[in-house]
């Protein structure tokens, strides 16, 4: 059967744009070509477009990245929405993701993925699926987390340059042919795996408990780093100055990094130099009167601020699945 046989397909009704999600946070999921993260970018204040249990698929970015949808949720314009014109199960949908995920290797820069052409896609219908599929155990991701009301507002954060948050190093450049077996990982410039490109036998480079920023290739792709690892020459490793910093600390700031991207292309590479100088916004410390806290070594700041380090950590604790970290 056809995909269209058995739902219906539709871009995105309603969609909201990038900087309308990224300039309001609240707790929709807001839906894009990224390839991660069940293709949730980040969540948005606005009721939701969409009710659980659809299929969402890139048209366009990631150009047929599939993900199922159990929570409603906002999207925008480059993401196609198949709702199911029977019901299905969850593992039925699951399998449909699956093999919408194996297919898109047809779609590419001369036949991008769009309604029509997904809707002609060739896909067995529920009771041609492989008996296989409903023996899987699966057990669904819990959490404990509630939501909770936290306050982004952005404009009371201050710049912070990035090196005086971080000691910036290099890293080193092992080809290919150069590259023996062995656990440790290998990170390079690549947009997913948590930037995992290998698995090599030399000894790492850099320490673990760090951030790994692309420059180059998958430029401002970032990643938290628990191991020790090797970056090849076109990522830098960013140890944090903060002597309690974590995955948590990590996972906020990486999500300001990956803002800056779009301000780095082949014309203005994020070089060292650059990434050293590049500023990022930050919640700041509050003195218990209200006032801005000012640390007179100015170890953080030129201005003397310090990043509110326990908001970025509780912040990323409360989210939902915050407490699987």
């Amino acid at each position: 059967m056809k995909l269209s046989d058995l739902f219906d397909i539709e871009i995105c009704k309603n969609p909201i744009s990038r900087d309308y999600a990224l300039e309001n946070p609240g707790k929709t999921p807001y839906v894009t070509t990224t390839s991660e993260n069940n293709g949730i970018e980040c969540y948005v204040d606005y009721p939701p477009q969409y009710s659980g249990g659809v299929l969402t698929v890139s048209k366009d970015g990631g150009n047929g990245d599939a993900f199922l949808q159990n929570i409603p949720f906002c999207g925008n314009e480059k993401v196609m929405v198949l709702t199911p014109k029977q019901k299905l199960s969850q593992l039925q949908l699951f399998y449909y993701v699956s093999v919408i995920k194996f297919n898109k290797i047809i779609f590419g820069y001369g036949r991008k993925c769009s309604v029509g052409r997904l809707g002609e896609l060739y896909i067995p219908a529920p009771d041609e699926i492989p008996t296989f599929v409903n023996s899987y155990d699966i057990k669904p991701i819990t959490t404990s987390n509630k939501a909770k009301a936290f306050d982004l507002n952005i404009s009371q954060w201050k710049e912070f340059q990035l090196d005086k948050l971080f000691d910036i190093k290099k890293g080193k450049r092992l080809t290919a042919e150069d590259q023996e077996e062995g656990p440790y990982n290998y990170i390079g410039a690549i947009d997913k795996n948590n930037g995992v490109a290998n698995h090599i036998g030399q000894a790492p480079i850099h320490s673990g408990n760090t951030i790994s920023l692309s420059y180059n290739g998958s430029v401002g792709e970032a990643f938290y780093q628990k191991e020790p690892y090797w970056a090849t020459d076109d990522v830098n490793a960013l140890y944090s100055y903060y002597e309690r910093f974590n995955e948590r600390i990590a996972l906020f700031i990486i999500t300001v990094l990956k803002q800056e991207k779009y301000k780095f292309s082949y014309g203005r590479k994020w070089t060292l130099e650059n990434m050293k100088a590049t500023k990022i916004n930050l919640p700041i410390q509050y003195n218990q009167d209200g006032s801005e806290y000012i640390d007179a070594s100015y170890k953080y700041s030129e201005k003397g601020y310090v990043p509110d380090w326990t908001f970025m950590e509780n912040y990323i604790k409360s989210l939902p699945y915050g407490d699987r970290i």
